[in-house]
């Protein structure tokens, strides 16, 4: 379990499309569900299943992830009010690191963006 909250809910809605961008490094590929959570308060968030993106990627190599913030609201994450933007789960063998976790304005329409129809959806 990686998380990663604040005291404050921020409001995500003000950056022209965003998206959540960070590096991996995975060392062991996942065995089941990876979920990676925004959350909004209690009962409001949204999942997304990242096995299948991570299992495409060769271990042992960086790799820099961009995920649309739509991709969350979609799921029901409530972008004007974002406490957790960073939750990560798995309940089978997974290993990998991660560094450099932020959100970037404009990151949602570059070429090598991530699409929301690459990610199961998360059980």
């Amino acid at each position: 379990v990686l998380f990663r909250s604040s005291n404050q809910q921020a409001d995500l809605t003000v950056y022209p499309a965003p998206a959540l961008v960070f590096d991996l490094l995975p060392e062991q590929a996942p065995q089941g569900p990876v979920r990676l959570r925004m959350e909004c308060g209690p009962g409001c968030g949204g999942t997304l299943d990242l096995q299948r993106v991570i299992s495409a990627l060769p271990t042992g190599q960086r790799h820099s992830l961009k995920i649309p913030l739509a991709c969350f609201a979609a799921q029901g994450a409530d972008l004007s009010r974002i406490g957790a933007p960073f939750s990560l789960t798995a309940d089978a063998p997974f290993a990998a690191a991660f560094a450099h976790i932020r959100v970037r304005a404009g990151a949602a329409q570059e070429p090598d963006a991530l699409s929301c129809t690459q990610f199961s959806p998360a059980p």
